[in-house]
């Protein structure tokens, strides 16, 4: 399973694990080159161990090689109870983007240029 580059130290290895399957099921082509910008711990533990360890959630942005971007949510799906992205939603970068450096990083670890700066 492809894995994506220069995620976050905070992700520990389950949870990057878990949460790069569940961004692949989600994108188009899973083997498209994608990246997380803004990922936050979200101060709530998911009700079950994933691969022995506790995960907590998360939420963010994840932007692919052809300049989509989705805001996710992973949290605790309830039935069936089990890890899940309860919020994937395709959004527009709104311009102040333009001046963010942690944007500005995702869209070239997946090849895009940067955007221009206003």
């Amino acid at each position: 399973m492809q894995t994506q580059i220069g995620v976050p130290e905070r992700l520990v290895a389950p949870a990057r694990r878990l949460l790069d399957r569940l961004v692949q099921e989600r994108l188009p082509d899973p083997q498209t080159p994608y990246a997380y910008f803004w990922v936050t711990r979200e101060g709530s533990y998911l009700p079950g161990l994933v691969e022995g360890t506790r995960v907590e959630e998360r939420s963010g942005y994840v932007i692919d090689a052809l300049g989509r971007i989705s805001r996710f949510w992973l949290g605790w799906q309830p039935g069936p109870a089990r890890p899940g992205l309860l919020r994937w939603v395709p959004i527009r970068p709104p311009p102040d983007w333009d001046t963010d450096s942690e944007y500005q990083d995702a869209r070239r670890r997946v090849g895009l240029t940067a955007t221009p700066r206003h």
